[in-house]
Order: C-alpha cells, then structure tokens, then sequence
C-alpha cells in the first residue's frame, strides 16, 4: 500500500514539474529571441534585454526542483547548480535510509532467532533484543524523513531564489558602527548603532 502510495506520488510529481519546467524554459526562450536580434536601425542590443535574459538563464522551477529533490537524493541541488549541498543532501538521506534497514533487518533476524528458540530466557532475550532494534528502525526512519523534507525545502527554496539580485542589499554594502555611552540616575547606558 506505501510503495503505491509511493509510485503515485512520483507519478504526480513527474508530470507537475515537466509542466511547470516548460513553462519555465519557454519564458527562457522568448526572453533569448528577443535579445539576440538586434533594436531595429540601431545595431545594437538593449541592455536591459540582455540583463532580463541574464536572469532568464538563472531562472529555475521551484516545483520542479522540490519533485526533483523528493525522487531522486540531491537531485534538486543539482538542479540549482549547488553541487555541495547536492552531496551533502545524498550523504545525509543515504545514510539515514541505510541505518534505519540495516536496524529492521537485524530486528527481523531477533524476531525469527526467538521463534526459533525453545529455551523461554534465551526467546525472551531475543524477543528484547527485537523490540530494541525496532525503536532504533523507528528513530532512523523519522530522521530520513526529516533529512528528505529538509531536502526538498532547501530546493524549493534556492529555486525560487535563484535569480534574486542580492548585490544591493544593505550586508553587502559597508558598515560603521557608532558606541556611545550616557550616563544615567542607575549608571551607564551603551548605545550601539550601525550607520
């Protein structure tokens, strides 16, 4: 029932993102066919085109990177041209999804070494042995499930920040700082501003 829940949901993914990817590729296209052909009598290109074009190129489909991210490890940081987040993300939900099989299989083993045990300590013991290695499945199933959210999350969102021009923002400008001290009725106030 999980794995057609599973399949469905890929299904559905797959063909929201190739919808939404075309659109984004055609608004790409339009942008570059206009800036390519020169301003008619002039013989030379707009400006303003060109830097529409530049963004154009960054321009990426944040709900095609999030199904990207959901089907494939890191694929939606590749997508966004973040190929060290890419590796890390792929590191991160591998070895959760690893660990957490890894704890299931020895926890099936526990559980077929306890049916097979006629001794009642030594089934006991194996029937323990199974219910520990299930809460350690458990506690590494939750932690892919975190690292894939936090994956297709962190897609989602580089996409949609992928062509913001962030070189006028205010932490990339020069900063001074001014302290000043007042002396009060209880003591002294610091004032600290930025300018």
């Amino acid at each position: 029932m999980v794995i057609r829940a599973i399949i469905v949901l890929a299904i559905a993914a797959a063909g929201a993102s190739a919808v939404d990817i075309n659109v984004v590729e055609d608004e790409a296209k339009k942008a570059e066919a206009a800036v390519l052909e020169p301003l008619p009598g002039e013989g030379y290109y707009d400006s303003a085109a060109l830097a529409e074009l530049a963004l154009a190129r960054l321009r990426r489909s944040p709900t095609g990177a999030l199904w990207r991210s959901f089907a494939v490890p890191g694929w939606g940081q590749i997508y966004n041209r973040q190929y060290v987040k890419a590796g890390a993300m792929m590191a991160a939900e591998s070895a959760t999804l690893f660990m957490a099989v890894d704890k299931y299989l020895t926890a099936r083993r526990y559980s077929r070494e306890a049916r097979e045990a006629t001794d009642p300590k030594v089934k006991r013991e194996k029937l323990a042995r199974h219910d520990d290695y299930i809460v350690e499945t458990e506690f590494w199933a939750w932690l892919f499930v975190g690292a894939l959210a936090f994956s297709m999350m962190d897609a989602y969102v580089d996409a949609h920040l992928a062509d913001w021009d962030v070189s006028d923002l205010p932490a990339d400008k020069e900063t001074t700082s001014r302290v000043k001290l007042e002396p009060t009725a209880r003591g002294l106030a610091v004032t600290i501003g930025l300018l």
